[in-house]
Formats: C-alpha cells, structure tokens, sequence
C-alpha cells in the first residue's frame, strides 16, 4: 500500500505543470496565441519547435504546427538550448471533454 502510495505521488508530481524533468524538460500549460516567424507564441512569450516535436490536437491525433488551433489551451514540453526553450511536444486541450 505504500508503494503504490508513492507511484501516485510520483506521477502526480511529474503532471504538474511547470515540474522540470529530470532530463531538463519542463512541462506547463498556457494559451496558445500564434504562430510567428517559426515561433510558437504561448502566454506571450516565443519558443522555438523542434524539428522532431510531437504535436496533439484535442482528440489525440498527430497533427502539423499549422493545424493547431489558435487561440487555444495547450500543454507543452520543452528544453532550454544555447538559443533558447525548444518545445518538443505540445498537446492541445479540448474546450469540452469528448464524451
């Protein structure tokens, strides 16, 4: 019982937004407002897409940079680099849960 005490206590820690990962991702959750000169504008502040980034609409499908909804609610991951934080998966969350 304890054990699976602190498996849950864990995996809630690491849903968490703005918890940064071990391997130095962060992951939090903002408003996507636009797409800017290779850009990804969330909460007013500019991060760049990695090449290899996995990108999530609202019902859980691989979807473009150019598909994402915008104004929209996301979750993102990212990791800071020498040029700057470099999302490297970023999900959309529905406006309204799918029943």
């Amino acid at each position: 019982m304890k054990r699976l005490l602190m498996v849950s206590v864990f995996l809630v820690f690491l849903a968490l937004p703005g918890v940064v990962h071990p391997a130095g991702r962060v992951t939090e959750e903002g408003r996507l407002t636009g797409i800017e000169g290779g850009e990804i504008i969330i909460d007013g502040r500019g991060y760049a897409l990695s090449p290899r980034a996995v990108i999530i609409d609202g019902r859980n499908r691989k979807i473009t940079p150019g598909r994402l909804r915008i104004p929209g609610r996301v979750v993102f991951e990212y990791t800071y680099t020498r040029n700057g934080p470099v999302i490297i998966k970023i999900m959309e969350i529905p406006d309204v849960l799918p029943e």
